[in-house]
């Protein structure tokens, strides 16, 4: 588990096949949920290495940032997550 920032952890595994996965978790304050959300990170996503064949880790973890920054956008977290644009070195 690497901390990118202070909402964001990326996860990097294998799985029995040998296949890398790639998770993002996010400190996001959904609307409408309890106050303590937002110290948590009830937000997950998970990038598998076969959809982005033939290209580098640091591409398939700046896609699945890409990925988290919509996702943030529209659920409207309301704690405003910072989301970086690249993976950190």
């Amino acid at each position: 588990m690497t901390r990118a920032n202070e909402d964001v952890k990326l996860d990097l595994t294998k799985d029995f096949k040998g296949v890398t996965h790639y998770g993002v978790y996010v400190r996001c304050k959904i609307p409408g949920t309890p106050l303590e959300q937002e110290n948590i990170t009830p937000l997950a996503g998970v990038l598998t290495d076969t959809l982005t064949e033939g290209t580098s880790e640091a591409t398939r973890i700046t896609h699945l940032l890409h990925s988290t920054r919509v996702m943030v956008d529209s659920l409207g977290c309301e704690n405003k997550p910072s989301i970086p644009s690249r993976p950190p070195s």
